[in-house]
């Protein structure tokens, strides 16, 4: 019992001695008064006990139950006594309560009170530091291999680009001259099929940069495609009677690098595909160059979705982060699950049954976050933090705090239970009063 619960205690102990006080001088006051008897007397009689006097009524039994909370009742007496210019601060259970007494009620409060459950030695914890860095060194390694934050943009573009073209003439020779550019998937689409005169949006809509529509892009790169359709018009059709390249005019815009070789095609496809990846803009989201091709409505929401910024890697990113939470979180879940197996606690897959499930999620998680926040410090990079752990730790740490206090809440209820039976001169007047005295109280 803490300080707090003490004064708690000494305040409502204080409260109820004020109480009986007041009730003793009021039975005293009604005692004096002969109407009471004479009220009395009418009373019984209206019951057809005529001839009793209210001297010879046997003594009761009336039970006093708790019926309020243990915040309530505390409120209500505080109010009382500092309306009658108590000083609270000075209140002690001292001059109240027998040493016995005292002793019984601490025991009760030990009994009542939930006790902590300590971590289990080695397993929880290695456990715990396994999760945690499991966690946090994925999201790590995913942050870095999606460069979020860092290198992207149109340099990044350009240097995958270069590499791309050097790595090709490398494996392929030096057939094609610039293997990475004019490339069919770039063609020029008309800004009233894509519903925007942006071309740096072209990507959003045709199959050449959908990565669910693959076997449709190598088919343009190897030229065994000459014509996409977007809002159900074809392109070609829309320039003039075949695709031009994107930026250019005259007859040179309609002379594209294509590969007759597949595995050629399937490098420079997906060479190109990782250096748009990396782009400012980015590859669209997968699967929404269909959304595109049905037009209105539809289309319309798939470029809003690309012009806002939300493309393949800002989702990928998501899932990245998303990942680590995962880890962390299967990981934890399999070593409960193991133990609760083990002891044999049913059900198996209870996995917030304990208080120390939930610190042992707390503590996993905020390691994870910690890698995040070192990482984010030494690179000067916010973009390395691990939200998706910060927010799972935040969470957790709630979810205790919140079971905390209403553990405590549900066991000072049941302790002021307690501390009304203990009061013994409420006992002595209210339990062992006779029938005469309750009719004087009650009125």
């Amino acid at each position: 019992m803490d300080e707090k619960d003490k004064q708690d205690l000494a305040t409502v102990l204080h409260g109820q001695r004020r109480e009986v006080d007041d009730v003793k001088k009021r039975a005293e006051a009604l005692g004096r008064d002969e109407e009471m008897d004479d009220l009395l007397k009418e009373s019984l009689g209206l019951l057809g006990k005529d001839a009793v006097e209210p001297e010879s009524v046997e003594p009761i039994q009336v039970q006093v139950p708790a019926v309020v909370g243990w915040d309530q009742l505390v409120s209500r007496h505080d109010q009382a006594l500092r309306a009658d210019g108590v000083d609270l601060r000075v209140l002690t259970i001292d001059e109240l309560l027998p040493p016995e007494l005292n002793a019984k009620i601490e025991a009760e409060w030990a009994r009542l009170w939930p006790r902590r459950e300590p971590w289990r030695w080695w397993e929880d914890f290695a456990a715990v530091g396994a999760a945690g860095l499991a966690g946090g060194l994925l999201d790590l390694f995913l942050s870095k291999k999606l460069r979020l934050g860092g290198d992207v943009g149109k340099d990044a573009h350009d240097s995958i680009l270069k590499d791309g073209s050097r790595e090709f003439k490398e494996r392929f020779g030096n057939e094609i001259k610039n293997p990475m550019s004019r490339h069919p998937i770039d063609a020029k689409i008309p800004g009233d099929l894509m519903g925007s005169a942006r071309q740096d949006l072209h990507r959003a809509a045709g199959p050449g940069h959908d990565v669910c529509r693959i076997r449709e892009s190598l088919d343009l790169m190897m030229g065994k495609q000459t014509d996409f359709s977007v809002a159900g018009q074809s392109v070609a059709e829309k320039t003039g009677g075949a695709l031009r390249m994107m930026g250019l005019k005259g007859e040179d815009a309609r002379i594209f690098n294509t590969f007759s070789d597949p595995e050629q095609a399937s490098f420079a496809l997906f060479l190109h595909w990782k250096a748009d990846f990396f782009s400012s803009r980015g590859l669209p989201l997968p699967g929404t160059s269909y959304l595109m091709d049905m037009g209105g409505g539809p289309a319309g929401l798939a470029m809003k979705l690309y012009e806002s910024g939300f493309s393949f890697r800002t989702l990928l990113a998501g899932l990245g982060k998303l990942s680590g939470v995962v880890v962390t979180e299967l990981i934890l879940r399999l070593h409960i699950l193991i133990q609760r197996l083990r002891d044999g606690e049913k059900p198996y897959w209870s996995f917030s049954a304990r208080n120390r499930y939930v610190e042992m999620f707390l503590v996993a998680h905020a390691i994870a976050a910690g890698v995040g926040a070192v990482a984010a410090v030494t690179t000067w990079n916010p973009a390395m933090l691990n939200f998706g752990a910060m927010i799972a730790a935040t969470k957790n740490a709630i979810q205790l705090a919140y079971r905390l206090y209403k553990q405590r809440r549900e066991a000072l209820d049941r302790f002021a239970s307690l501390v009304e039976q203990n009061n013994r001169e409420l006992d002595e007047l209210m339990v062992k009063a006779t029938a005469g005295d309750v009719a004087r109280l009650i009125a």
